[in-house]
């Protein structure tokens, strides 16, 4: 006799959202991925809580976190609009400073 369990996945503790830090030399891109993981597997977290530890997970000095501490979004959609903004806005300048050193050789 087999047992099926329909849920295999286990909930995620809202401590672990709040433990979650962006490293010195990480991109963005990779913190965003890491708290929106977490996020997804937490079951019940209020929308002014993930916001608020968006933001003190960043790192102090971050363009995103000033931009969150002086207009602060409301809702997961803003959040989720204006940390891709600047993950675009961070990745072009690493394609022009890669371009820059490539270039740079050259002449």
């Amino acid at each position: 006799f087999a047992r099926f369990r329909t849920n295999t996945k286990t909930p995620v503790e809202i401590e672990q959202l709040l433990s979650i830090s962006m490293g010195k030399k990480e991109t963005l891109k990779s913190y965003d991925n890491r708290y929106w993981k977490t996020f997804n597997q937490v079951t019940d977290c209020p929308t002014n809580l993930a916001i608020a530890q968006y933001k003190q997970s960043l790192l102090v000095g971050h363009k995103l976190r000033d931009s969150i501490t002086m207009t602060p979004p409301f809702t997961m959609k803003a959040l989720m609009e204006r940390v891709h903004q600047h993950i675009l806005v961070e990745e072009d300048g690493m394609h022009t400073k890669i371009e820059f050193d490539t270039n740079s050789d050259i002449g």
